[in-house]
């Protein structure tokens, strides 16, 4: 018996159906498009500038050029191409598709290799494209909130004679909102548009030393709260619970200046706040900020990463137009201690408090002034260095932003150990604390 006859209509879909080869190099074909017309986005909008706009936009059309004859191939009938031809893109497909990928990686870093040393555009957007993937990696693998609990007691110190303890005053500053909070911490009301809107500037940022989501700057909210602890403080506070901090933090007296060092976090938004809320005393008595990486936050998110290498300063010129004229952050900020990016798997963050401890008892200053700090450090730390059974509200709530609290920290040893402990006469100068957001 003669086979049935196939319909016009199933014929004609027979003939144009791809083959998973024709579906494999269409799709190698795409590929280059996308990649061709992220450049082009690119070079139009300026993301990239001088010969890096160059590079980039003809690096990737140089490939969109094959992708057309991939095009032409994929759309051939599959009695022109041949059966074997068919197999052979089928299995090669994607190995040629990693393999080309990496070709291109090699390319793109080698070429931006070469033009860093001459044009600062290039050396921006090699260093991110390494701080953005170790920012995922310390997402996934940080060790920030690994260590072991309950930590030794500190009441262990606490009926050690005045004679046999070190005492410094320390103040805790947190930092003004940053760009991240604006757009993570307000709700879900708008997130889109913000999100949106944060991912566009990242990327017009791509060939500076700014970002947003990578130790994020202090958004105009942030900034506003800088000023507005600058005013609290100018005002005479002679009424609050520690107006000799308060005339530290002032700058007016002079005794009290020359006992007393200010330090900041290494992450911008800490540096930032320090800078304006304490700009009085920092603008009249010209010393520096001390920028300390074992203040940087605790935290797994991206924006507790730091942007500056080790020893530089970071960007600050957000804050510029708050500042008195001549503001120079190179010269306000001493970045000594500014070790840049935390280790992955060395640093966690009980080591870098007690590191802070550490520096705080080898400086000769009564009173260590953290002019800039973070939410979860500082809760962390009055939970590591108050009496295990005190209770205290900064143990559970972290303080709003730009809030200022003083305590007593108080050095000994026992049993052949160091002790650090926070007296628990803890004052609340300006805002104080609330409940985290969860």
């Amino acid at each position: 018996p003669h086979p049935p006859t196939m319909s016009s209509s199933s014929s004609s879909s027979s003939t144009t159906k791809r083959t998973p080869g024709q579906q494999s190099v269409l799709a190698q074909q795409q590929l280059w498009t996308v990649l061709w017309i992220v450049a082009a986005f690119m070079s139009v909008f300026g993301f990239f500038n001088g010969p890096v706009v160059l590079f980039s936009f003809v690096f990737t059309a140089l490939f969109f050029i094959p992708s057309l004859f991939l095009s032409v191939f994929a759309s051939s009938d599959t009695a022109e191409l041949g059966e074997d031809a068919v197999v052979a893109a089928s299995e090669g497909g994607f190995l040629s598709s990693l393999a080309t990928l990496i070709i291109m990686v090699i390319i793109y870093y080698a070429v931006l290799f070469v033009l860093q040393f001459k044009y600062p555009a290039a050396r921006n957007v090699l260093y991110k494209s390494q701080i953005f993937p170790m920012g995922v990696l310390i997402m996934a693998f940080s060790r920030d909130f690994k260590w072991k609990k309950p930590v030794p007691n500190p009441a262990a110190i606490k009926d050690l004679p005045a004679s046999a303890k070190q005492t410094r005053r320390i103040v805790f500053i947190r930092h003004g909102e940053s760009e991240w909070n604006e757009v993570f911490n307000r709700g879900m009301k708008g997130f889109a548009g913000r999100l949106s809107s944060a991912i566009i500037k990242e990327l017009q940022l791509l060939t500076t030393k700014d970002s947003v989501f990578v130790d994020a700057s202090l958004c105009e909210e942030g900034m506003e709260q800088g000023k507005e602890l600058r005013e609290f403080l100018s005002s005479k506070q002679l009424d609050c619970a520690d107006p000799q901090i308060i005339e530290c933090l002032r700058g007016d007296d002079d005794q009290l200046v020359q006992d007393s060092v200010i330090v900041a976090s290494n992450l911008r938004r800490a540096s930032g706040t320090a800078a304006l809320g304490l700009r009085q005393r920092l603008h009249r008595t010209g010393e520096q900020v001390y920028l300390l990486s074992c203040l940087q936050e605790i935290s797994r998110n991206v924006d507790a990463n730091a942007i500056s290498r080790p020893k530089e300063v970071p960007d600050l010129h957000v804050i510029n137009h708050h500042m008195w004229e001549g503001f120079d952050p190179e010269k306000l900020f001493n970045a000594e201690y500014n070790e840049g990016q935390k280790s992955l798997l060395s640093s966690n963050g009980y080591k870098r408090m007690r590191d802070f401890c550490e520096w705080t008892f080898e400086q000769s200053k009564g009173t260590v002034i953290v002019g800039g700090g973070h939410s979860f450090y500082f809760r962390a730390f009055f939970q590591s260095f108050m009496d295990l059974d005190h209770e205290f509200i900064g143990k559970t709530n972290i303080m709003h932003n730009s809030a200022v609290v003083s305590f007593t920290l108080e050095r000994g040893e026992k049993d052949g150990r160091v002790y650090y402990r926070i007296d628990p006469d803890v004052k609340v100068l300006y805002k104080g604390f609330k409940a985290a957001k969860k």
